[in-house]
């Protein structure tokens, strides 16, 4: 065939088929060139008309002879048409495309005769106008009568949406409403296959008798329409939008909420809001709760939503009673694209790379074959499986030796670090949307699909120093980590009702392995390697049947029920510490094996499991009653919420040791002999593994006797409420009522003796009613500028977690957290101020300021004492705390500075500003004493305070920047964030809370629309400045008074008093001692999407 072709297609045969093409293409080429290049300048603006009407216009403008036959071109329609200081050849490309005829340009004759049948037989398809009907509180208003002049019309839904189809042209519709003043929107220009956004605003008419018409065109009346959905919140609240998600490179939700004013992100996923640590703030993913992701803190890890299937996400910073009371930061709503307003189909392709990974190797345990696909085949997951945990008991505390061993030995050999080649980033899209409208023309059935899949690896360079225990000079994460997400909603909607059901799934696999190189010098270790290998798989599952009604003219009534499934599963992870001495030369093979059973996890080899399954039931159901009071229309809201909650931990931490009846000496030497030099996975052997050798022994922290294993838990909140809003005065708002929740609590924790196996039974329980009254008070100067003053009570609910005998243990920082059996709920007091001005749709400056008073906080405190150096959690109740803070947002067009200039217009600034204080007081010796066995706070004598100190989790500064072009082609944006120092581990002493160093992170976006933007580009640069992670104490190193130093001793220990650092608590690199630093290096990415 290559033969063939070779001869075939020789020289002399190219240059003839090139000569033919060139001849036969000639007249196309010429034509194309000739009347495309005329640069006149025309302006035109119509209605519907047809093309001899439009060649009349061109004459008058332009000195050229035109050829063209009127009656033809007289029956030539052609859709509404609008040109400033167009180049002639621009519209007559329009015609010639748009048009049965053909265009030639000769000798300064511009031709247009018929042609092109096929374009005379092409229907032209209609276009949509669709939008929301709302009054002047935000709220839809279903069954407005809509007219289009000399067309028929419809009616909104219950959620006061509507769709219209239309031929291409100019039209006038008409809105008519019981009470309400009649609006006429005139000069709506519809276009073939595109969508003409239009909210309106209807106000109430001030008689009964006389119809009120108010006419505006189709500009002021969608900028009326925008305005009324951006001011009227009942709520203080601020949000980011699907379309201002895509103008970053954020690629789920934890990178996009770092935009919202008053919000940082801490782990590259849990959220801060106003500077309040996690558990005071709550999540809501399309109206329903959702539970904790974490198994040692009371949070939502976002990163497991991808940020392409978010349709909006609003942060609700005040409460109102139809809400849920159990927050004080802030009400975190997240949801998800819904019913489509059209047809669309979209994908999405990406890849990208991290600076500080490309062209390294990747380190970590033994992967499996669907790993990434985000599932795992059975390599890590087979604890709990075939592999079964109570079964191991029974035989660990029967003293079975030989089925002991027999189980241990069938625990895959994950041991060893493997080296893996580094991929780039994959990421791909999926979305798909239909809407059908029935034959009836006002009922209609929707459907959206979304599916996501992204993968990234990265590597991060670390040092990590504990004066006086260990130093880790050579460390690196290596992090692995594939997300999956898919959605479908699918909803029906016709006069007066509404119902939609939502499905959502999302799935991150995220395997962390850390190889740390260094010296461990607390047991005199000398040079070591530590590794860990951690891999988390949360699954989150939300199915959520919804309804919205309209009972008689006005009763409206709405439900939900949803069903929530979090599956958290952490498979087979390992730790091994190997040091050098004492074994093969230049090798780390010697491990802690024989160390009489202390338990501490962070020695020797360890294997850890755990399962969190949590089911979340919510149900609720809301009427909405109109009265009026004068002319005013006014609402009455009443409604009920449940919450259902079951959830199960499970754990189980398994050490290797030799057998401690192998103990004489002759068997000792036997087992050392045998395990001398051998690495860890050469030690897991069925040689090795057996009676008298080696065996794995149930592990607990060290010095705290019992290990806190397993929980079951049972919640369920019952809520109702009243509310009120009313417009009173003209200009004022009350949105005001109270709320009732009846929270039922029971735990039953269980605790394994690491030694023998038996289990210990706490069970507890708790039960409580709150009243939790609220009001939102909104004067409106104008229909731009809004001033708001609420005040709340809400709550912080200690969680399961937070209040089981449960201990967890953090293997990278080799830490504990341990709950508290009497917590307490926290109650909070909450105070806010604000002004708004909306200078123009989608621009927005504000003002904020607020205050809280906490009555019972709660707070994690870390244990530093002797004996406890790297850190045991316990979860307090203190007497009190207090937050402020101010708030400043900003988004603004460069327009006003010319209003003519488009380029202006297409600029935007955005700013946002958050100034925060927050202290908790609490007494140290209270603190010890607890820590000592005393869980909670002893409420009868309160020894006065002796430490003041931001909260944890407090950044006192966030700072929020950005400039961007959104021009029709081409598109930049800058984006800036910076969070001040705040306390990510509050100690008993000032010197023991340790501190992140703020960062200047700079994320620039540079976006294309192409292929008549049907395909869009985008190039994603993220963290420009790639400035180093610190964590820091107030507090210098010191002689230690050891001679020698390297591998046997640190010359240096820490002071246990504060440094007097001059700069206070922000970090000074003279004085203060740095825990840890690392570093994560640049993202690059590039995604195209294409639109069908």
């Amino acid at each position: 065939m290559q033969n063939f072709t070779r001869k075939f297609f020789n020289r002399r045969t190219a240059i003839y088929l090139t000569f033919a093409i060139l001849l036969c293409g000639q007249h196309l080429v010429l034509a194309a060139q000739s009347y495309k290049t005329l640069q006149q300048k025309i302006s035109l603006k119509t209605g519907k008309t047809n093309v001899a009407e439009v060649v009349k216009a061109l004459q008058s403008q332009t000195s050229f002879i035109y050829a063209y036959d009127p009656l033809y071109l007289g029956k030539c329609a052609v859709s509404e048409l609008e040109y400033s200081s167009a180049d002639l050849g621009k519209v007559l490309e329009f015609l010639d495309r748009n048009t049965p005829v053909d265009i030639d340009y000769n000798n300064n004759t511009i031709a247009i005769r018929a042609g092109k049948a096929e374009a005379l037989a092409r229907r032209i398809e209609d276009g949509t106008i669709s939008g929301k009907v709302v009054d002047n509180r935000n709220e839809p208003l279903p069954g407005v009568t809509i007219m289009v002049e000399g067309k028929g019309g419809t009616v909104t839904q219950v959620d006061g949406s509507y769709t219209i189809k239309l031929p291409p042209g100019k039209y006038v519709l008409t809105f008519r409403y019981i009470s309400y003043n009649t609006q006429k929107v005139t000069d709506i220009i519809v276009r073939e296959k595109q969508l003409t956004p239009l909210n309106v605003l209807m106000t109430s008419s001030s008689s009964a008798l006389k119809e009120v018409v108010i006419t505006g065109n189709y500009q002021k009346a969608s900028v009326e329409g925008l305005y009324a959905l951006q001011k009227n919140n009942a709520a203080v609240s601020d949000g980011i939008s699907a379309e201002q998600i895509r103008v970053t490179p954020d690629n789920n939700a934890a990178q996009v909420l770092k935009r919202v004013n008053g919000i940082t992100v801490q782990d590259d996923k849990f959220v801060t809001v106003r500077g309040l640590s996690e558990r005071y703030n709550n999540v809501i993913l399309n109206g329903a709760n959702l539970p904790s992701t974490e198994p040692n803190r009371r949070n939502f890890s976002f990163d497991v939503i991808p940020s392409a299937l978010i349709d909006n996400i609003i942060v609700n910073k005040t409460a109102t009673p139809d809400m849920p009371a159990e927050f004080a930061g802030g009400l975190v709503q997240v949801n998800t694209r819904s019913i489509p307003e059209k047809n669309f189909l979209s994908i999405t392709l990406g890849t990208g790379i991290n600076t500080n990974s490309t062209g390294k190797s990747m380190y970590g345990t033994k992967r499996g074959g669907n790993d990434y696909l985000g599932f795992d085949d059975g390599t890590r997951g087979w604890w709990n499986k075939d592999w079964n945990n109570e079964e191991y008991r029974k035989y660990l505390g029967a003293g079975d030796k030989e089925n002991r061993s027999r189980m241990e030995r069938a625990i895959p050999n994950n041991w060893g670090l493997r080296a893996y080649q580094y991929s780039p980033v994959q990421n791909y899209q999926l979305m798909l949307g239909r809407k059908m409208d029935l034959k009836d023309k006002v009922s209609s059935f929707g459907v959206t699909l979304a599916a996501t899949y992204r993968h990234e690896e990265s590597i991060v360079d670390e040092t990590r120093y504990f004066p006086s225990y260990y130093l880790y000079d050579s460390a690196n994460t290596y992090n692995f980590n594939t997300a999956l997400g898919a959605v479908l909603n699918i909803g029906f909607q016709t006069k007066g009702h509404k119902v939609a059901f939502k499905n959502l799934y999302n799935r991150r696999f995220s395997n962390e392995s850390n190889a740390f190189y260094g010296t461990n010098w607390d047991r005199g270790d000398g040079p070591v390697k530590y590794y860990i290998d951690v891999t988390l798989i949360n699954a989150l599952w939300q199915n959520r049947l919804e309804g919205e009604h309209l009972l008689g003219k006005h009763l409206k009534f709405d439900w939900s029920a949803d069903n929530i499934v979090l599956d958290r599963d952490q498979p087979d992870t390992r730790a091994s510490n190997g040091r050098m001495s004492n074994g093969p030369k230049g090798q780390f093979r010697n491990y802690n094996l024989n160390d009489g059973s202390s338990g501490i996890l962070s020695d020797g080899l360890t294997i850890f499991n755990s399962k969190l399954k949590e089911r979340r039931k919510n149900v609720l159901g809301n009427f909405t009653i109109p009265f009026k009071i004068g002319n005013t229309t006014q609402n009455l809201k009443v409604g009920y919420a449940g919450t259902f909650r079951n959830a199960d931990n499970k754990s189980l931490a398994l050490r290797m040791y030799y057998d401690p009846t192998a103990n004489t000496p002759a068997a000792l030497a036997r087992i050392d002999s045998a395990v001398f030099g051998k690495a860890d996975y050469e030690l897991h052997s069925s040689e090795l593994i057996q009676p008298g050798m080696l065996q794995y022994q149930p592990s607990g922290i060290g010095r705290q006797g019992f290990a806190g294993d397993d929980y079951t838990g049972k919640q369920q909140i019952h809520a109702a409420y009243l509310m009120t809003d009313l417009k009173f005065l003209q200009h004022f708002r009350f949105i005001g009522g109270v709320r009732m929740e009846q929270s039922a609590m029971e735990l039953q924790g269980v605790s394994y003796n690491y030694r023998t196996g038996l289990p210990r039974d706490t069970t507890v329980k708790y039960s409580k009613t709150d009243w939790l009254p609220s009001f939102n008070l909104v004067y409106s100067l104008n229909d731009r500028m809004n001033f708001r003053l609420a005040y709340s009570q809400t709550l912080a609910r200690a969680d399961f977690r937070e209040r089981a005998p449960y201990i967890y243990y953090e293997f990278k920082e080799r830490s504990s957290y341990k709950g508290a059996i009497g917590l307490k709920d926290a109650k909070i007091t909450n105070w806010d101020i604000r002004y708004e001005y909306y200078p123009a749709p989608g621009e927005v400056i504000s003002l904020s300021a607020f205050y809280k008073k906490f009555h019972d906080p709660v707070e994690l405190i870390g244990d530093f004492s002797s004996g406890n150096a790297t850190g045991i959690f316990y979860y307090f109740n203190l007497q009190s705390s207090t937050s402020k803070g101010f708030e400043l947002d900003l988004r603004k067009s460069l327009g006003f500075i010319q209003p003519n200039s488009k380029l202006l217009k297409q600029i935007y600034i955005s700013a946002n500003a958050s100034w925060m204080e927050a202290n908790v007081r609490y007494n140290t010796s209270e603190l010890l004493n607890a820590a000592n066995g005393v869980t909670g706070r002893n409420d009868t004598t309160l020894a006065p305070d002796s430490r003041n100190r931001p909260l944890q989790g407090l950044s006192p500064y966030v700072l929020n920047g950005g400039i961007g072009y959104f021009g029709d082609v081409i598109g930049l944006n800058i984006a800036y964030n910076r969070y001040g120092p705040r306390i990510i581990v509050g100690g008993y002493q000032a010197w023991h809370d340790q501190y992140e160093n703020p960062r200047d992170v700079i994320d620039v976006q540079l976006s294309a629309n192409l292929l008549k933007k049907r395909m869009q580009v985008r190039l994603n640069l993220s963290d420009l400045l790639q400035q180093d992670y610190v964590i820091y104490q107030n507090q210098s190193l010191k002689p230690s008074g050891n001679s020698g130093g390297g591998s046997e001793t640190d010359l240096y220990m820490m002071s246990n008093e504060p440094n007097g650092d001059p700069k206070g608590n922000r970090y000074n690199k003279g004085l203060d001692y740095v825990r840890h630093r690392w570093f994560k290096g640049r993202n690059l990415s590039m995604n195209i999407t294409y639109n069908f």
